[in-house]
């Protein structure tokens, strides 16, 4: 059974200095981590991109430990400017990094296939233990002509357009409605925006949001020790929702917070 250690993220993304610390941390209990899992583009759910320096700083760290990096570069083609960072995998030559993807974010929604890129042996050690859980045959055919046919990259150009346009939607409609109710950043890139709720608890805002027929996760979801760690954001998602919709948020999710707020007054003046 594995033992996972979660690490902390700020807007320069995956914290080393904290990495470092969890790392000896487990060495002086007499075990050794063996594995570190990150999301270094866009990640889920903060949209934060990790910077150059501690790309180099994880890589150094992870190289000194024997610490195999899963690099989950989902959300890397994703981005809204200019191109992203060198990867892991990259700045690595490929050695100790595995970097992983799905076609799922960059081709449609649903389709559960996704790749390996990594050293031959460690590419020849993968196959000897996957488990093929039933991928059709005929998709994965498809798939594979879609992608001889040289049409990926001008399909993924609409996709980073398309969602570029949806992201300043949503944040102008909050920033226009919700200015004194939430904090943010404009994420450059993947589908995700990582809100601070000011005021209310997420759980309350997302428990009110749901009667205005907005659904959302609150943040603790994405911690092990769920709200006990973080119990003040949620992540908006402007993957599937039209830009009509998207521009409708700001609007009800203010209301969502003047009720939240009336209900925290009423309990509090009744306590």
């Amino acid at each position: 059974m594995a033992n996972i250690k979660q690490i902390p993220l700020d807007n320069d993304g995956l914290h080393v200095g904290e990495a470092g610390e969890v790392i000896s941390q487990v060495l002086r209990e007499g075990r050794r981590p063996k594995l570190l899992y990150t999301i270094p583009d866009f990640q889920n759910p903060t949209g934060v991109t990790l910077t150059l320096d501690r790309r180099h700083e994880l890589l150094d760290l992870c190289r000194r430990n024997q610490i195999l990096i899963i690099e989950d570069s989902a959300y890397t083609e994703l981005y809204f400017g200019e191109s992203v960072l060198p990867s892991l995998y990259s700045l690595a030559q490929g050695q100790g990094v595995l970097k992983v993807g799905s076609f799922s974010k960059i081709i449609a929604t649903g389709l559960r296939v996704g790749w390996v890129q990594a050293r031959n042996d460690f590419i020849q050690a993968i196959s000897r233990v996957k488990f093929d859980m039933g991928a059709s045959p005929l998709l994965l055919y498809a798939l594979a002509k879609y992608l001889e046919s040289e049409k990926l990259e001008s399909h993924i150009d609409k996709m980073r357009a398309m969602y570029a346009k949806k992201c300043d939607v949503l944040c102008n409609s909050l920033e226009t409605h919700c200015s004194e109710y939430v904090k943010f950043r404009r994420p450059h890139g993947g589908f995700f925006l990582w809100v601070e709720c000011v005021g209310p608890t997420a759980s309350e805002v997302v428990r009110e949001a749901a009667s205005e027929g907005l659904l959302f996760p609150a943040g603790a979801i994405f911690f092990l020790s769920g709200s006990d760690d973080d119990d003040s954001h949620v992540r908006l998602a402007f993957s599937s929702a039209s830009v009509e919709e998207l521009a409708e948020v700001g609007p009800r999710l203010k209301s969502v917070f003047q009720r939240a707020l009336g209900e925290v007054a009423t309990d509090s003046d009744g306590g």
